[in-house]
């Protein structure tokens, strides 16, 4: 599919809107990238379904009713029209680029509780404005939760209103519907329900599958506190009238108290620089920025990054004591890893935060450790990161330096970077010992956006 629509790459649609490049399509749309002067819009975003005489009129209808329709978390609606590639009839409208979706980041990890909950507080702002105002969303679902400027924004090209009659097939429908979607009806009840399955999708990596089976089945992460998970079944419920309404969710994602009592590590958990990811946030609501990412947390985000938009918080680092400082090691996403230099050059590797007369210990720990495996992560990854994402690995070391042994020792909140980070620690290589005794070290790896920082320091 995608191959039928690259071939139009730098057409101009209108006279107006060069086809700068193809993002992505479906079986019944397709979206590029283009600029929208009227709007002095650098980048902006044109969608394209096929124009089915029958309801042309109606389609066009439906978008510029929608255009009409303004709200901080709506992504904004320019123009609409009717075109031609080659000899297929098409309709087209021009909106808002989104930088990234919901559905981008969780190719990649799920969101953390915060990083769910901060995301959906625009997600809940945007329907409650719909709703109020007699509007239903009709297709919120991981793809449809997009970061614009660090701001968490719903599609809008789907918006219509609550009661009208819904034209397709079951094979139309996606599997974030609701079940009474099928026999055609619409309501304010069948956003929340999609509403919930995206979020259980942002916490798993992917929506439940019930078919027939009772929403009480819902497997979440233990991470999620009881009131959310309660609240998330009754959004799942197959009777919609049993469903809360948007004005209830709207006080329990504000509730902070949901998300419980943050776990405490020991002292011998706790990595030597701690970090807490901040949830996919918007930049108006919480100051800063799919990440959908996702949003959170980041999104990322989240989205909190993911993410607002999808964001994380930033690390709050502290050293453990003088005598547990370690070398840094950073890993830029555009270059491979490479093995660290052998050990006269080691005090090259220091960040320019480490004074050049680092302690003795410090530099005693860079030439205990010959060779750094940085985690490999694939740039679409870093990019749903919002802040920090810190991840500390116990590694045992033989007396010849090799690394026999690993476990988590705080995973943070995402297990994707979690386990590339084990996956990379198991290579790490170390300076014999002077005894037979096997070692354990501590090694820290931090996420940024710009790549991997590598911390190590012997366990105490």
């Amino acid at each position: 599919m995608s191959e039928f629509w690259t071939k139009w790459e730098r057409e101009v649609i209108d006279g107006r809107f060069p086809l700068r490049r193809f993002l992505n399509s479906s079986d019944h749309s397709a979206v590029f990238l283009t600029e929208d002067g009227p709007h002095q819009l650098a980048d902006a975003a044109i969608k394209f379904i096929r124009a089915d005489p029958s309801s042309t009129e109606l389609d066009l209808a439906h978008w510029r009713a929608a255009a009409a329709v303004s709200h901080p978390h709506l992504i904004r609606l320019f123009e609409a029209g009717e075109c031609r590639l080659g000899s297929y009839k098409l309709l087209f409208i021009v909106m808002e680029y989104a930088e990234q979706t919901l559905a981008q980041v969780l190719l990649h990890r799920a969101l953390t509780f915060d990083e769910v909950r901060q995301m959906l507080r625009p997600m809940v702002d945007a329907l409650a404005f719909l709703h109020g105002n007699n509007w239903v969303h009709r297709q919120i679902k991981p793809t449809n939760v997009c970061v614009v400027n660090d701001e968490v924004k719903l599609a809008s090209d789907t918006i219509g209103r609550a009661g009208e009659a819904l034209a397709g097939t079951p094979a139309d429908f996606s599997s974030y519907d609701p079940p009474e979607k099928k026999d055609g009806s619409i309501s304010t009840a069948g956003d929340i329900w999609s509403l919930a399955m995206t979020a259980v999708a942002a916490l798993t990596q992917q929506a439940p599958e019930w078919r027939d089976e009772p929403s009480d089945t819902l497997s979440l992460p233990p991470t999620v506190p009881p009131a959310f998970a309660n609240m998330l079944k009754r959004c799942l419920s197959r009777d919609p009238a049993r469903r809360p309404t948007i004005a209830e969710l709207q006080v329990q994602v504000e509730d902070r108290g949901a998300a419980g009592p943050v776990p405490q590590r020991t002292a011998s958990e706790a990595p030597e620089r701690t970090a807490s990811e901040a949830p996919v946030r918007t930049a108006r609501e919480t100051g800063a920025r799919l990440s959908l990412g996702l949003v959170a947390g980041g999104v990322v985000l989240l989205l909190a990054a993911v993410w607002g938009g999808m964001r994380l918080m930033r690390a709050h680092g502290h050293s453990a004591d003088a005598g547990s400082q370690t070398a840094r090691t950073a890993y830029a996403p555009s270059a491979p890893p490479r093995p660290s230099p052998a050990p006269p050059a080691a005090s090259a590797q220091l960040t320019p935060s480490t004074p050049p007369t680092a302690p003795a210990t410090a530099v005693a720990a860079t030439r205990a450790v010959l060779h750094k495996e940085m985690p490999v992560v694939p740039a679409s990854a870093l990019r749903t990161v919002r802040g920090h994402i810190q991840v500390t690995v116990r590694v045992t070391v033989d007396p010849s330096g090799k690394v026999v042994d690993e476990a988590l020792k705080y995973s943070g909140s995402s297990k994707y970077f979690a386990r590339l980070a084990s996956d990379a620690a198991k290579k790490w290589r170390f300076d014999r010992a002077a005894n037979q005794a096997p070692r354990e070290w501590l090694l820290q790896f931090e996420f940024t956006r710009a790549g991997v920082i590598a911390n190590a320091g012997p366990r105490s």
